[in-house]
């Protein structure tokens, strides 16, 4: 009985101890997380290439939440100063932009503003198409790309990126 008892005892030990080491998280290395810093560098880069063309599903979903709201509420902004313009305005306006007054006025979101606002997203940014990351330093969940714009000897310019959902997500000026 007792041989029986310590049997037991001794397994559900084991089961235990076993289940408090599945359970551990393994600490990135200080190297892999600039790797993925890096990666999300790379990712923005392209976003901001596209953004040329007027592209902006790639940049929405490398921004982060901060940048997203930021870019939700100029659409805001913009809606309401769309609607004081007449009719003619906001018909001749849509046009340039592609879409309808009705459109504008009712379902501009974050990204669609994005749209509106891609040239100067792309005149803002678009030295860094061509930079690579000089530098990468890492606080928890934020990190900063240091990046030469254009191989001169400009000053380095930098970008912030932080740590949403387990990515590396880009913190942009929305203009």
């Amino acid at each position: 009985m007792t041989a029986r008892r310590t049997c037991c005892l001794l397994l559900v030990g084991v089961a235990l101890a076993s289940g408090g080491c599945a359970t551990a998280k393994k600490k990135k290395s200080s190297d892999a997380v600039r790797a993925e810093v890096a990666e999300s560098f790379g990712k923005l880069k392209e976003a901001i290439a596209d953004m040329r063309g007027g592209q902006t599903e790639k940049l929405a979903i490398i921004l982060s939440e901060e940048s997203r709201n930021e870019a939700d509420k100029r659409a805001k902004a913009f809606r309401a100063e769309f609607a004081k313009l007449d009719k003619e305005e906001q018909a001749e306006q849509a046009r340039q932009w592609g879409a309808t007054a009705d459109q504008i006025r009712e379902r501009l979101n974050g990204q669609g503003y994005l749209g509106i606002v891609h040239e100067e997203i792309y005149k803002r940014y678009w030295l860094m198409v061509g930079a690579p990351a000089d530098d990468i330093t890492i606080k928890g969940d934020e990190a900063t790309v240091y990046y030469v714009p254009d191989d001169s000897d400009r000053e380095k310019k930098s970008i912030v990126f932080v740590r949403e959902d387990g990515d590396w997500k880009a913190v942009l000026y929305i203009p």
